[in-house]
């Protein structure tokens, strides 16, 4: 039994499905094989939680993230040492709600294991905060 491929490629002779423009060149486009889910956690003010972090020696590779707040307030979702964050990406909650940022092909920590994703609750006031992260370990 044979099988065939069919394989086109896009107007600058890459691969299509197979890279993705990153701004200046070409990157394989990646699949998210890592999944951590932070269940409704209550984050007292001006404090962290983790939500993932990578085994040893690897980095993590952030490139999706669904964050619920139980109330109003700003909440940093920050990658890198445990905290302080190298990368921080903040989140305005007008009331209880779920939003979620997508990096596309993700942000890629630049140190192995002291990088961590967390979110970081900046409200004068506790939050229950909950999360899904998904991407990759490299």
């Amino acid at each position: 039994m044979s099988q065939s491929v069919f394989v086109q490629q896009d107007y600058n002779g890459n691969w299509a499905g197979s890279s993705g423009y990153n701004g200046s060149g070409y990157d394989a486009l990646r699949s998210a094989s890592v999944y951590k889910t932070l269940t409704p956690t209550s984050v007292a003010t001006v404090s962290a939680v983790t939500v993932w972090t990578p085994a040893s020696t690897k980095k993590v590779r952030l490139m999706n993230i669904t964050v619920s707040s139980s109330g109003a307030g700003l909440i940093y979702v920050r990658i890198g040492v445990a905290g302080s964050g190298t990368v921080v990406i903040p989140i305005q909650f007008t009331g209880a709600d779920t939003k979620q940022i997508d990096l596309g092909n993700g942000y890629l920590a630049t140190t192995a294991t002291t990088h961590v994703v967390e979110l970081y609750n900046t409200t004068a006031g506790a939050l229950t905060l909950g999360a899904l992260a998904w991407g990759t370990e490299e």
